[in-house]
């Protein structure tokens, strides 16, 4: 949270409108979309399932019709004219036939048959060995026991059956068909039908045909493994899973054409990504981290317009798909750590479309990712973060943009035009991390790309808040374990902070009801300060400091009681002050980056708006009580004139009787700044410099009025000064977004100035015409002007009076008649 004080003596807490990452994330430079190219590489695989269900088709028609002419034809019409060969050789077939079907189930539906076959067969070509047939040598018998023995040993006999179906039926028909036509049936048998001999030939042709479809299925299987590899390097897979992944589809493709027909309704023919989808519901844990894998790669992967199409296909097209996600993050399996990290990847991707209230226990399953403590601590090669685009954005914008983009307090801190290339933010992770990580940080990273991305949504956002219990233990609780952890883990350790801190912190600058809700439930946190606390006073870097100062300014605009709790825990004001003024060089980032100066002004700022105890704390806390001198130096910088002002400003309008303290000696420092202040005054254009100028000068007045009276009238052109206030107010006819106090503090430098020194302010007030000004902006309400701190230009902490009455009040100053000089000094001592 980059904050800019407004001055007026109060602070304007400002976050950097949100870069609205684009969801989609690294677009592909192809002509055609990633959808589409994926459908085109399926395309041949789609056509290798069909030709392969179409041979399977045309087998099983032949050898249907094979068995039924077999049985009917030739067992039963000529079974007693057909040779002992011939019938071996039928009989055998249609068994085969008869328990094709079986085989093509699952193992386990078949295992007595397959048993059965086994024993019978090699019985039966065995006892053609020790008896050998007509037509058959002994090695060709050896031949077709060998490949008995190898379907044995590999458990699968369609393939051996098929080319023994071939040979023995060319084998036969070599012997019917012959040009010496010596065959058994030659010559014909008495009374036999001269259909003997073709019904013969027509049951081994339908063999023939059928083993041959089977033969050609098995090479185009061969193709298709071919193809598969190629694919999995195509679609960028990983072969690890990548070649399950794409089996898996290529089987639901063939089973689609097996149950559907060969050419089935597009819809019966799931897409991959369907199918991945479908997956996510199945109770193989297997099959669901393979859908989860190509889910997250094409997410990854492809072009916007795909990846949007996917998204809505995921959360709007499948019902079923997100419950089953989100579930995935609250299991509890040892093993299933893969599946959760896979998930919260792929809602990573998601949270653009996803509204948390049609998910009940979102919030709190998300929080599950949070549990450092309870997670699976094991050491992964780096490459590993690489499979989570999100994980990878986040550190990237953590670690490597810091120094360009302060958005990373932001959800989705880095735009696309941002990120950089793939490579370089993989080198840049390389170098934080270095070869290994730690599995423990990589679903908190992923718990808090969720959230953050769910938080871009108003709606999410209220739900998340609403969950604020849930969230804030949780987060708390994670920073708390790893800042108390003995071991430092470096980088890990300090990414795994900082992102817990950015959340934190963007919701605690959060505005209206959202915003105090959460940061209620911060300040009801028993360990929070604690934890703030221990990154502040250990071996932190600097980097972390900034988002611990800026929740503790947030946290500090709401409740008293939070203020007080703040200020009196003891070693966070010493440390706010000296990263504020710069003690020890604590601020080692670049020299033009002023955010951790900023941020612990601000921080001090806020703690001390009606807090006379904090502004007590503060100005004995520093060391050398030289602060008053040290805020009015900044008064010269552009850069910390405003936030100057803010502190300067409460510490004069709470703490009156210790500035006045001799032994403190602010009163004189303040006497040394007034001249640069009325300066400032006179010289500034209109701007947040001159709005801080002149919160300050109404302030010191009540805290040093002789001197201030001393300077305005013997110092100070007193007409150019009250010109220059008039011309001011009459040029704001609207308060200015950008320094929307200008007015208030116009007019309570009138009421002051008119106050302490009415001779001769308030006769040089009448003739300026004063009174015009006042009334115009009594008759030009603004909403802004109610309130005192404003957050991304809403306001959150309302003023003590009204407007109109600060109105009220300045023109009766200033109409009221002018005292003599020495009934004047009284007035303004007891100012």
């Amino acid at each position: 949270m980059a904050t800019t004080p407004a001055s007026g003596g109060d602070a304007v807490v400002t976050v950097e409108p949100t870069a609205q990452a684009n969801v989609a994330g690294g677009e592909l430079t192809q002509s055609e979309s990633s959808a589409n190219m994926v459908r085109t590489k399926l395309k041949r695989l789609n056509m290798i399932a069909f030709f392969l269900a179409f041979l399977e088709w045309v087998g099983n028609a032949v050898g249907t019709l094979a068995f039924l002419w077999g049985t009917v034809v030739l067992l039963g019409g000529f079974c007693s004219l057909l040779s002992r060969m011939d019938f071996w050789f039928v009989t055998v077939m249609i068994f085969m036939e008869g328990s094709s079907q079986e085989l093509l189930e699952e193992s386990g539906s078949c295992g007595l048959l397959l048993q059965i076959l086994e024993t019978i067969l090699p019985i039966l070509f065995f006892w053609s060995i020790m008896f050998p047939l007509p037509g058959i040598s002994l090695k060709i018998s050896f031949y077709m026991l060998f490949s008995v023995v190898a379907a044995v040993l590999i458990g699968n006999l369609q393939i051996p059956l098929a080319f023994l179906q071939v040979l023995l039926s060319i084998l036969r028909l070599r012997s019917l068909l012959g040009h010496h036509h010596h065959h058994d049936y030659h010559p014909l048998p008495p009374d036999a039908s001269p259909n003997l001999v073709p019904s013969i030939v027509v049951f081994f042709m339908l063999e023939l045909c059928q083993g041959s479809s089977y033969i050609l299925a098995v090479i185009l299987g061969f193709i298709s493994i071919l193809r598969h590899r190629s694919l999995v390097r195509d679609l960028k897979f990983e072969e690890e899973w990548g070649s399950n992944a794409v089996n898996l589809y290529y089987r639901r493709a063939y089973q689609a054409r097996t149950e559907k027909g060969l050419l089935p309704l597009e819809k019966s023919t799931p897409s991959l990504d369907s199918l991945s989808i479908e997956s996510l519901c199945s109770t193989s844990s297997e099959t669901q981290i393979l859908g989860l894998r190509v889910l997250d790669n094409f997410l990854q992967r492809w072009d916007s317009k795909s990846k949007k199409k996917l998204i809505a296909e995921i959360t709007f097209t499948s019902k079923k798909a997100v419950p089953a996600l989100v579930d995935m993050l609250g299991s509890t399996i040892a093993g299933d750590s893969d599946i959760r990290l896979f998930a919260a990847s792929v809602i990573t991707e998601l949270t653009g479309s996803i509204k948390i209230s049609e998910f009940p226990g979102m919030v709190r399953l998300i929080s599950l990712l949070l549990d450092y403590k309870n997670q699976q601590d094991s050491l992964l090669t780096t490459g590993k973060i690489f499979e989570f685009p999100g994980v990878v954005k986040l550190i990237y914008s953590l670690h490597v943009l810091d120094a360009k983009n302060r958005q990373d307090s932001q959800p989705n801190c880095i735009s696309e035009r941002n990120e950089g290339n793939v490579d370089r933010r993989h080198h840049s992770i390389r170098t934080v991390f270095g070869s290994t990580l730690s599995q423990q940080i990589l679903f908190p990273l992923l718990g808090m790309s969720i959230l953050q991305r769910l938080s871009c949504d108003p709606d999410n956002c209220k739900e998340i808040i609403e969950g604020a219990t849930y969230i804030t233990t949780k987060t708390i609780g994670l920073i708390r374990y790893v800042t108390n952890q003995e071991n430092n883990g470096g980088q890990q350790k300090k990414t795994v902070i900082r992102s817990s801190l950015n959340f934190v912190r963007w919701h605690a600058s959060n505005t209206g009801k959202i915003g105090a809700r959460f940061r209620r439930e911060l300040s009801e946190n028993p360990f929070l300060l604690n934890s703030l606390g221990h990154i502040l006073d250990g071996d932190c870097q600097p980097e972390l400091w900034e988002p611990v100062m800026d929740i503790i300014a947030a946290l500090a605009l709401d409740h008293e009681a939070a203020s007080q709790e703040i200020g009196s825990t003891q070693f966070l004001i010493p440390k706010l002050i000296c990263a504020f003024l710069r003690h020890d060089d604590v601020n080692t980032r670049e020299n033009n980056d002023h955010s951790l100066q900023m941020a612990a002004g601000e921080a001090l700022a806020n703690l001390t708006i009606k807090s006379t105890d904090n502004c007590w704390a503060i100005l004995f806390a520093e060391q050398g009580h030289n602060l008053i001198n040290k805020l009015v130096e900044m008064l010269d910088d552009e850069v910390y004139v405003c936030v100057a002002a803010n502190l300067l400003h409460n510490l004069c309008a709470n703490s009156r009787d210790k500035l006045v303290d001799i032994k403190l000696g602010a009163s004189m420092q303040l006497e040394s700044a007034l001249p640069k202040v009325m300066q400032i005054i006179m010289t500034s254009k209109e701007g947040k410099k001159l709005e801080a100028a002149l919160c300050i000068t109404s302030r010191i007045g009540y805290v040093i009025p002789k001197c201030f009276r001393k300077v305005l009238i013997s110092e100070i052109d007193a007409a150019a000064l009250v010109e220059k206030l008039v011309d001011t107010l009459n040029s704001n006819r609207e308060p200015c977004p950008e320094y929307p106090r200008i007015r208030r503090v116009l007019v309570e430098a009138v009421i002051s100035i008119a106050r302490l020194c009415p001779v001769p302010y308030r006769t040089i007030f009448r003739e300026k015409k004063a009174r015009d000004a006042l009334e115009m902006v009594k008759g030009t309400p603004s909403g802004l002007e109610k309130y005192r701190v404003f957050i991304n230009g809403k306001g959150v902490l309302p003023e003590s009076l009204p407007m109109r009455i600060l109105v009220d009040k300045a023109k009766k100053l200033i109409l009221r008649p002018t005292p003599t000089p020495t009934m004047s000094a009284e007035q303004g001592d007891h100012a």
